[in-house]
């Protein structure tokens, strides 16, 4: 391949895995949710934990400096388009590519004795490059303010019942009821579904041409206890 197809198919890939799969912003929306809230639960957690403000499901953020999730590669570029961050920084995932999320104290507060979204900021790497959050307030060190961040986050996570109502509306069957019959349902028919394969099958092996004299054959073939023993 030329130079000039090399960068039409890469062209065409970036746009494919930002544009075309995640070009909507409530799809988006209802991927990056539960990351969200789990980024937010994970560092609010650890500030907090640092300043003795614990709970039993909080007491192991004391000493949990590091949390890994894995995924897919298309799931690379639903996070950038999560934080909307800039078209320029865009990569194609290779293997192995990475955000990371780091979460600091700016150092002039770290005398505070009380939790503060604004004494802290996060910094964001993609394959280890520093990115800056165009939504959120960041300096030139790409540090940008745990507040804004958090701001920007917040209102775009769904509650279980808004992510269930998402899902299921379509459906017609939102309803936790409606989704009781529907479980009854499967419950029935696929146990018939599966005994009338069964017995198809049963059927047309019993039907097929040779089917008894292969029986036999294969009955005949079997030996006896003194042709095992001897």
């Amino acid at each position: 391949m030329t130079d000039e197809e090399w960068i039409k198919l890469y062209n065409y890939l970036s746009d494919y895995a930002y544009v075309y799969l995640f070009s909507t912003d409530s799809i988006v929306k209802v991927l990056s949710s539960e990351l969200f809230s789990f980024l937010i639960a994970r560092f609010d957690g650890r500030a907090k934990a640092l300043l003795g403000q614990t709970s039993k499901a909080t007491e192991f953020l004391k000493q949990r400096k590091y949390s890994y999730l894995s995924g897919r590669g298309t799931e690379i570029p639903m996070i950038f388009q999560s934080f909307k961050l800039s078209e320029g920084d865009r990569i194609l995932p290779k293997f192995a590519t990475s955000f990371v999320f780091e979460f600091w104290q700016f150092a002039n507060t770290t005398s505070a004795a009380t939790f503060d979204p604004s004494n802290y900021y996060l910094r964001i790497f993609l394959d280890d490059q520093p990115l800056k959050m165009p939504q959120a307030e960041c300096d030139k060190n790409f540090r940008c303010s745990w507040s804004s961040v958090r701001a920007f986050m917040e209102p775009r996570i769904y509650s279980a019942e808004e992510l269930d109502q998402i899902c299921f509306s379509h459906m017609d069957y939102s309803d936790g009821q409606d989704r009781k019959q529907w479980l009854v349902a499967f419950l029935i028919a696929f146990p018939m579904v599966a005994v009338t394969v069964f017995l198809s099958r049963c059927v047309f092996c019993k039907g097929r041409p040779g089917y008894q004299q292969e029986e036999r054959y294969r009955y005949e073939q079997v030996p006896n206890n003194e042709d095992i023993e001897g």
